[in-house]
Formats: C-alpha cells, sequence, structure tokens
C-alpha cells in the first residue's frame, strides 16, 4: 500500500521539485498530491483519502476541515544552519503552531 502524500503551497516551483524528488525516490512507496490552493484541497478529500499534508507555513489548516489521523507537517524556510539563505525548507509537524518561527 502507497502513502497517500499531498502538498499545499503557493510556490508551484518548489511543490514541483518537491514532487519530482520524492517520485524519483519513493515512487513505489507514496503517492503525491499537490495544490496551490488549500480550498481545492479540501475539496479533494471529498474524492481521496490523504495520509500526510505538507503545506506552507503561512496556510494554516482549518483542523475541522481535516480527516481524523492524518499527519500534518508545516515547510518554512530554514533561517539558520546549513543551507541558510538557499531554497531549503524544514518540516515543523503540529497543527496548533507552525514551529517555523
Amino acid at each position: 500500500m502507497k502513502l497517500k502524500v499531498a502538498i499545499v503551497d503557493k510556490d508551484v516551483n518548489y511543490m514541483n521539485r518537491l514532487q519530482k524528488n520524492f517520485q524519483l525516490k519513493y515512487a513505489d512507496k507514496i503517492n503525491m498530491y499537490v495544490f496551490s490552493d488549500i480550498e481545492k484541497f479540501y475539496q479533494s478529500l471529498k474524492e481521496v483519502y490523504v495520509d500526510v499534508l505538507l503545506m506552507d507555513s503561512s496556510i494554516k489548516a482549518e483542523a475541522g476541515k481535516l480527516p481524523e489521523g492524518m499527519a500534518l507537517g508545516y515547510l518554512c524556510d530554514m533561517a539558520d544552519g546549513p543551507g541558510a539563505g538557499q531554497d531549503t525548507r524544514a518540516v515543523s509537524q503540529g497543527i496548533s503552531g507552525s514551529g517555523c518561527d
């Protein structure tokens, strides 16, 4: 069974690169869905169950619209550390706050 992962991010170029890398490395383990609009993601939940949602930290999820048991991670720019200043992002888990401050 493949893990179903959705990405919601306004940066279409970033999403496409992330999706391509996941497909190259995990094609046999992951089905990817990408959205640039959170409302379109919510609409897709009527047809497809998603195991993991990764979203830009500037977009806030409405907990009542998310399925129970779905993992949520926020994508954010790395301010410090290796790759600082480059197009590099980290994932911070949680629904109440992004943790990307």
